[in-house]
């Protein structure tokens, strides 16, 4: 899949599917034994209090995954629901970046490629769903797998090799296919810029499965805001 190909989160078509909230709880992943949650926080955005918070019907999804892997993969999560103040801070530092590296793009342009590698804050975000996780492979005794690139790498970064379908080597291309097998075998969709992005429930994975309206707007924790 080239990069002309690629639908983006922030996308007309995507923002156009409307958002019938079905109210499902956020429960907590580290309360799931069978699930490990990376609480290093390498590579991952420090500002969020609850990255391992997400849908309940996505951790059962997410247990089905792993039960599905080959002998000697687990998965390793390393971030599920972003409250929407902590994705505006990143959107707006990422964009703040890329106007350096390229100064003559005009806003629109930035906004439109600064999309591509993070939800703008203002389109109900899949992270702030608590629909969105992120994810790799680790083995059995919790050492991260090689998937091509840094997780959470960026497209200059990595030269584009983020994306899931990138010209990649073949045990790499190998690992990054066992990982989609078992996330798509339980119903979630992965955004093609991101290698370690999946979602069910919200806009993306409703426009990819031709679903009439997403099933989750954004969550947030009242009582601890």
């Amino acid at each position: 899949m080239n990069q002309q190909e690629i639908t983006l989160i922030s996308d007309p078509k995507v923002l156009a599917i409307p958002i019938k909230e079905n109210s499902e709880p956020l429960v907590d992943l580290l309360t799931i034994s069978e699930l490990f949650v990376d609480l290093s926080r390498e590579n991952v955005n420090k500002l969020s209090p609850d990255i391992s918070f997400c849908r309940k019907t996505i951790a059962d999804m997410l247990v089905s995954a792993q039960n599905k892997l080959p002998q000697g993969y687990r998965l390793m999560i390393k971030e599920c629901h972003r409250d929407i103040g902590t994705q505006k801070k990143i959107f707006n530092n990422y964009k703040s970046y890329l106007e350096k590296e390229f100064p003559n793009l005009s806003e629109e342009e930035l906004y439109k490629k600064a999309s591509a590698y993070v939800a703008p804050p203002e389109i109900v975000p899949p992270h702030s769903t608590g629909g969105a996780v992120d994810l790799t492979l680790m083995t059995e005794n919790k050492k991260e797998v090689d998937m091509g690139t840094r997780f959470n790498a960026d497209p200059l970064e990595s030269d584009f090799l983020n994306y899931t379908d990138a010209q990649v080597p073949n045990e790499i291309r190998e690992r990054r296919q066992i990982l989609k097998n078992v996330m798509e075998s339980v119903g979630f969709v992965n955004y093609p810029t991101e290698w370690w992005h999946w979602s069910y429930g919200d806009r993306y994975w409703a426009y990819m499965k031709g679903k009439p309206f997403a099933l989750y707007g954004s969550a947030e924790f009242p009582e601890r805001r």
